[in-house]
């Protein structure tokens, strides 16, 4: 089911289920592009799973 009632007010999305668990994947990438920019490298492997159903 797709919600239509969303409202864009300039940078921003107001409605239902605008955010959902987005906030963990932007957070997942941009930690990834962290450790990549700083020249991290782990204790332990870094892996990010993006799964849709």
């Amino acid at each position: 089911m797709i919600h239509s009632n969303v409202t864009v007010d300039d940078n921003k999305i107001y409605g239902r289920g605008v955010l959902d668990n987005g906030n963990g994947i932007v957070l997942g990438i941009l930690l990834a592009k962290y450790f990549k920019d700083n020249n991290i490298l782990p204790k332990y492997n870094y892996g990010l799973i993006l799964a849709s159903r």
